[in-house]
């Protein structure tokens, strides 16, 4: 209701609650809707009780009609709600009064500085309406209107929340979600996901659910905000996507892997409370349909890049003593499409994608090529792990030590046949590329070169032999601080370095991709100093979503205890003695 028709058409304002009208009297009484004597100059009422007695100034030929005090059309709603605009009026004083009363400025009743005046240019020039000067005494008109503003501005922000919610937008997920798993690997890949997922959301409810499940948990656990919302988001999905799977041949693999990644994705932040995913099991209908896919012959890029994924996801997840994301029968439905070619095939981006974006591309898929074959092998590397299998006799670790002595063989070869920008040194690729293309791939081969030497030293701990890093461990350690401290070497996001809005490049503010090497570079360092060099550039990462503060407290206590202990200690058990929990995915 506009707040004019709280006024009468024929007076100063009074409030909604009167039950008459009263058109005649000096202004005061008029306002404390009592009759008024109407003597004049001052009228009984007010001589009685000591107030200002003010008639209205008769109104002049120029004026329309005595009517128009009241301005319908002042009253004006925007996004903050109803404006009462009043205007300054000229009333003759009465001789009990000490001084004339002062031009009374325009006064925004919506503004929350209630009573300040405003300019003149804000003006309308439409008819004005009078307020008492003796306001004070009438029954809080003005607060009135204040507690209706607030009501009617709390009711509109409840309607737009309402209205938002009834229709869920995708725009953090498309903006800023970035998986620590495979984002930093592939870009321009990542990016293509988003859009794809995002586009097929609007027109499929599963993947909708699914999507804002994700979004949900990555906004609360990079604000530090409850999760509950964002778990119901995933129970459903997974409801969705079980019942979508009793229907056959209603929806294509493609659309299955993507459902697939998005539940992954979630379990990726909180295993524990969202419990095994889809692939994990070891027979199902799931299972048969995409080992048709599998063995067919005709795979989507993109179904491919989603199953390269799920293997990356794998490896992380695979580490630290955990269980995995997939079955070994998933792990080899998955692998056979993406490992049939020398390389994943080329996302198919669109036709408007910005040359130096497609460019990027090509740059930059022989690199996501080179560190997807690292992390299968590192995925064999921990299935060898004591938490994995039998290493108590001498015959199991002898057997185990050729497993992961062939392992190590094919990194090093990897590493031989690695691409020919990872040879290169930074100042030779500057000198060939813009800086647009430039520094996103120079900040790709840092993080692939830095995750090669950090699998070289895990192979080492693995064996626990020596009980500390070997000679050939602190060589690949001391590349891996090399790389961090150069200035040669970009280790802040490339879209983030180069953003002039954004100081991080200046703040110093490593990567994410950097976690895990220093992380293996805190806990195999036998010196103390080096593993506060190493702690102190975890947490200078500040990432909530990578858990780089816990993280960096983590290796600081379990490099703590091994000093302590001369050995090294079991990662997963000295985690649970210290948080409580097993280690989150790295």
């Amino acid at each position: 209701m506009a707040l004019a028709e709280h006024v009468s058409s024929g007076t100063g304002a009074i409030n909604a609650g009167y039950r008459g009208r009263v058109r005649t009297g000096c202004l005061t009484c008029r306002a404390s809707k009592v009759r008024c004597d109407e003597q004049h100059p001052v009228c009984k009422r007010c001589t009685r009780l000591g107030r200002a007695c003010v008639y209205k100034k008769k109104a002049s030929s120029q004026h329309s009609s005595p009517s128009d005090t009241i301005d319908h059309g002042g009253t004006t709603t925007d996004a903050h709600g109803p404006r009462l605009r009043l205007r300054r009026v000229s009333v003759t004083p009465s001789p009990l009064q000490d001084h004339a009363v002062e031009d009374q400025q325009p006064v925004d009743v919506a503004s929350p500085y209630v009573g300040t005046p405003r300019s003149n240019s804000q003006h309308d020039g439409r008819s004005p309406y009078l307020l008492s000067t003796t306001t004070t005494d009438s029954p809080s008109l003005l607060s009135m209107m204040v507690s209706q503003d607030i009501y009617l501005c709390t009711t509109i922000d409840l309607m737009v929340a309402n209205e938002e919610s009834a229709r869920p937008s995708f725009t953090y997920f498309q903006h800023s979600v970035f998986s620590p798993f495979i984002a930093p690997y592939d870009p321009i890949g990542w990016q293509y996901f988003q859009h794809q997922v995002v586009s097929l959301a609007a027109h499929n409810a599963t993947i909708a659910t699914a999507l804002l499940a994700v979004q949900s948990l990555y906004k609360a656990q990079g604000n530090g905000l409850s999760t509950s919302k964002a778990l119901s988001l995933y129970r459903a999905a997974s409801s969705l996507f079980q019942a979508m799977l009793s229907r056959e041949d209603e929806y294509d693999p493609e659309t299955i892997l993507m459902l697939i990644l998005l539940l992954h994705l979630a379990e990726m932040l909180l295993p524990e409370d969202t419990g095994p995913g889809p692939l994990a099991q070891h027979d199902g209908p799931l299972l048969t349909r995409l080992e048709l896919w599998s063995e067919g012959r005709h795979h989507t890029p993109l179904a491919v890049r989603v199953a390269s994924w799920l293997l990356l996801c794998h490896a992380a997840a695979r580490r630290g003593g955990n269980s995995g994301l997939l079955s070994n029968r998933a792990q080899n439905v998955l692998r056979l499409p993406c490992c049939n070619t020398p390389t994943l095939p080329l996302l198919p981006l669109d036709p408007t994608t910005p040359l130096h974006t497609t460019m990027l591309q090509s740059l930059t898929e022989p690199l996501y090529n080179f560190h997807f074959q690292l992390q299968l092998l590192s995925s064999q590397v921990a299935d060898l792990s004591h938490y994995h299998r039998s290493r108590v006799t001498s015959s199991d670790q002898e057997e185990v030590f050729a497993l992961i002595a062939s392992l190590k063989s094919q990194m090093q070869r990897l590493w031989t046949t690695r691409p020919a920008t990872m040879r290169s040194p930074p100042a030779e690729i500057r000198s060939h590329l813009s800086q647009h293309l430039s520094e996103p791939l120079l900040h790709l081969i840092a993080t692939c070169t830095a995750a090669y030497h950090h699998e070289i030293v895990e192979v080492g701990r693995n064996l626990s032999d020596p009980p500390f890093a070997s000679p050939e461990a602190r060589d690949h350690l001391a590349s891996v601080r090399a790389l961090i401290e150069s200035p040669d070497w970009p280790t802040t996001s490339p879209s983030t370095a180069s953003n002039d809005d954004d100081d991080a490049a200046t703040s110093g503010k490593l990567h994410a991709a950097f976690l895990r090497p220093l992380f293996l570079y805190a806990i195999e360092s036998i010196h103390q100093a080096e593993t506060e060099w190493a702690v102190e550039q975890m947490r200078r990462i500040k990432d909530p979503v990578s858990r780089s503060d816990f993280f960096a407290s983590f290796a600081d206590g379990l490099a703590r205890a091994q000093r302590e202990k001369g050995r090294r200690v079991t990662t997963k058990w000295w985690c649970w003695q210290a948080f409580g929990v097993t280690p989150p995915y790295l």
